[in-house]
């Protein structure tokens, strides 16, 4: 099966440098405008299905790219980080705020964001949402290609995960991803190749 992870299109907070996870913001008009750009360039893959995750942007990304007539199902597993209390800030305003300060010196990235969650809990969640949704599709054969529309955040922790290396090492733009051929020899256990960015 091939699995298509595409970042959603580029949102107001992401041209203000906002630090924002679970805030439901929209696209911006020039991220729809880029996202029919590149789909007009052809880059992004058809698919017999989409996922997206519980936030309006990745919704809002799909119908751009695949239309309203592709079917959708949604997996909130796979949203960003939750900032809680920092959501839509500014590092410029929270740069002096010690809890803040500690979620982003700590080093077992086990501090909880107050109203959030930790690096970890969101990595683990990511990578549960992930697992289980590969493993039911293959399970049940309806899809040989599907794509995820969902965030930056969650594209690293996957990638991570699977292949190594620093989590922002796998970021990609707004409107672009990555393209995984995904395997199951047991039922259980995943074998993914990375094919490469789109």
């Amino acid at each position: 099966m091939i699995v298509v992870m595409i970042r959603h299109g580029l949102t107001e907070a992401n041209l203000r440098y906002l630090f924002y996870g679970m805030a439901d913001v929209l696209l911006h008009d020039s991220g729809k405008e880029e996202i029919l750009k590149l789909k007009e360039e052809g880059i992004y893959p058809k698919v017999d299905f989409c996922y997206v995750t519980g936030l309006t942007r990745t919704r809002e990304t799909a119908e751009l790219i695949y239309g309203k007539e592709m079917p959708v199902d949604r997996v909130e597993g796979f949203n960003e980080l939750n900032f809680g209390k920092y959501e839509m800030k500014h590092y410029d305003e929270v740069k002096d705020d010690p809890e803040f300060q500690a979620f982003l010196e700590e080093k077992s990235e086990d501090v909880v964001l107050p109203g959030g969650e930790s690096r970890n809990m969101f990595r683990k969640r990511n990578i549960e949402a992930f697992q289980n949704l590969c493993l039911k599709e293959l399970k049940e054969g309806k899809h040989q290609k599907i794509a995820i529309i969902c965030h930056n955040g969650t594209i690293c922790g996957v990638m991570e995960y699977y292949f190594g290396g620093q989590f922002f090492d796998w970021s990609v733009k707004n409107g672009r991803g990555i393209q995984l051929e995904v395997l199951s020899e047991d039922g259980k256990t995943l074998k993914i190749k990375d094919l490469g960015k789109i």
